[in-house]
């Protein structure tokens, strides 16, 4: 090949046990981003927001257990979750949810077309992905530039990125770490807006069309 392209950093470092790779190119994918943005009021903004294909690999079992940790100090965000996925998975995760005390904290939304995936990023305090595996991260991107604070866990390889920027809260692959992140986050203004307008910033300088078709025709 004349040129491999990698969408991060870390895809091209997990792609390396094929072989060394010398020609390559690292360009996130061309997102149809607001670039012109501003940074909006986090008041009245309510509850965690996970939007993504309900999966095994998107950790949302870790997520249950940091909520369960935090019920237990009297902390209890509303987690809207958005998204489809196999029946017999998500039953499994309702009977987690309700074997951990925190079934009445959820809120299943179903499948979100672009409308309504606006809308709750509009309605959401914080977006989190705790994500055992993710080659690139969509979601996350789009919820920094609809101006939400985001949570990320390190395997999303859009972690490195946003937490270079320190747009985002990167922990830990583990339930302890991801509550400790919301425990950080939920009702912090001053840090959800740092996170915020600095998630703008790296949207329009990075993760834009604009920035990522400049670095096609380099």
């Amino acid at each position: 090949a004349a040129l491999v392209h990698f969408t991060t950093e870390m895809e091209r470092r997990e792609s390396s046990r094929w072989g060394e790779m010398r020609r390559f190119e690292i360009v996130p994918y061309c997102l149809d981003l607001p670039t012109q943005a501003q940074p909006q009021s986090v008041q009245n903004r309510t509850g965690l927001l996970f939007l993504a294909r309900i999966d095994p690999k998107k950790g949302l079992d870790l997520l249950f257990e940091a909520l369960a940790q935090l019920q237990r100090e009297q902390i209890r965000p509303r987690l809207t979750i958005a998204g489809s996925g196999a029946e017999d998975y998500v039953a499994w995760l309702k009977a987690l949810a309700a074997q951990l005390g925190i079934a009445e904290q959820i809120v299943w939304a179903g499948f979100a077309d672009e409308a309504r995936k606006q809308q709750l990023f509009a309605e959401a305090e914080v977006f989190i992905l705790p994500s055992y595996s993710e080659n690139f991260g969509i979601a996350p991107v789009e919820a920094l530039a609809a101006g939400l604070p985001v949570i990320i866990t390190e395997p999303a390889a859009v972690s490195e990125a946003m937490g270079a920027a320190t747009a985002a809260l990167v922990t830990p692959c583990d339930a302890a770490a991801i509550a400790n992140a919301i425990r950080q986050l939920i009702a912090n203004p001053p840090l959800q807006q740092r996170l915020q307008q600095n998630g703008l910033q790296l949207t329009r300088d990075y993760f834009s069309s604009t920035a990522t078709v400049a670095r096609w025709v380099n």
